[in-house]
């Protein structure tokens, strides 16, 4: 959520730089600001790197590193191999700083009260609803704040995703202040010759801002600290749209909540990258899977953008489009 605080205030009660494309468990390569403050998750960091594996960071946070000004709810997303997930829950819960967090029971206790039934409550619904449908779910127990209460785990099966082939894109921190796209190819203003800017914000553009335009949260702790050199990731656009489409297709019975967010994704994305586009949605279908290219091809051709008005003097409320410099007043 664009807010003071990255997670959103619905939280369940007790009652109930140059970025390159890489693989995973690599060193980082992004210069961290000059503060010795450790991170509030550097611990995770560091039991990714006990068991060789990376940190791969999904859902609506890892959409603002791409570009979109997405909402995001309670709890950060990750995804882990299927052989390891049980040693590395084991390792996060032995910490002290998570509990695992039963939501199927806490979702009964939910529907089983008449006054949580609500539309007041719809939004703590839902979110208890997603967590159920992830692998496993961890509460956070810390002192210290670090913006979200859950961190949802997904096995590599479940989210579509080969940990050990899928291309990695490594990001500064966890949680973007401010939404930045960090794979600058895919901007959709980016080989215009005339100067005209328009979608999102590329990560140099942050480089000398570090108030309310910058990346980093000015409420929370940093979570990645600056002597940990580990690397916290997002997978490469093309690779992401590959997993969501299979979460839409294929999640139409169960695990409702994931296919309901990736929908919401598939089209945060064409919206806030203008993939409809052709010079956009071209060269991106060329690097997707048969499978969602044959989903998003006609997606693209449907996708309906809401009109965007200027005022002018002579000629009043005015609709623009805006990539086109001359649909301008």
């Amino acid at each position: 959520m664009d807010a003071s605080s990255p997670a959103s205030t619905c939280t369940i009660s007790e009652e109930i730089h140059e970025m390159e494309t890489k693989p995973g468990g690599e060193t980082s390569t992004i210069t961290a600001p000059n503060t010795a403050a450790e991170g509030t998750i550097d611990h995770v960091l560091d039991i990714l790197d006990k068991y060789s594996h990376p940190f791969i960071l999904v859902g609506h946070v890892a959409l603002r590193w791409m570009g979109c000004s997405s909402s995001v709810d309670a709890g950060f997303d990750l995804v882990l191999r299927t052989s390891q997930l049980p040693a590395i829950v084991t390792s996060l819960v032995e910490t002290g700083f998570w509990t695992i967090f039963d939501g199927v029971k806490t979702l009964e206790v939910f529907k089983s009260d008449a006054a949580w039934q609500d539309l007041e409550n719809i939004e703590e619904k839902m979110l208890i609803e997603y967590l159920c449908d992830a692998d496993t779910v961890l509460k956070w127990e810390g002192i210290e704040g670090i913006g979200f209460s859950y961190m949802r785990l997904w096995t590599e099966e479940a989210y579509h995703i080969n940990i050990d082939a899928c291309p990695l894109v490594e990001v500064p921190e966890l949680y973007p202040w401010n939404p930045f796209l960090v794979e600058e190819e895919f901007h959709p203003a980016l080989r215009r010759d005339d100067g005209w800017f328009y979608g999102p914000r590329i990560l140099d553009d942050a480089a000398a801002n570090s108030g309310a335009d910058g990346i980093f949260n000015t409420i929370y702790q940093r979570t990645k600290g600056a002597g940990n050199t580990s690397p916290i990731n997002i997978l490469s656009i093309p690779a992401y749209l590959d997993a969501l489409v299979y979460h839409t297709t294929h999640y139409t019975t169960f695990k409702l909540g994931l296919a309901s967010v990736a929908d919401v994704q598939i089209n945060n994305l064409t919206k806030d990258l203008f993939l409809e586009l052709p010079h956009q949605m071209n060269p991106l279908l060329f690097q997707v899977d048969t499978e969602t290219e044959n989903y998003l091809h006609p997606y693209f051709a449907g996708w309906k953008r809401m009109p965007r008005y200027v005022m002018s003097l002579s000629k009043g409320r005015v609709p623009v489009n805006a990539w086109d410099p001359k649909s301008y007043p």
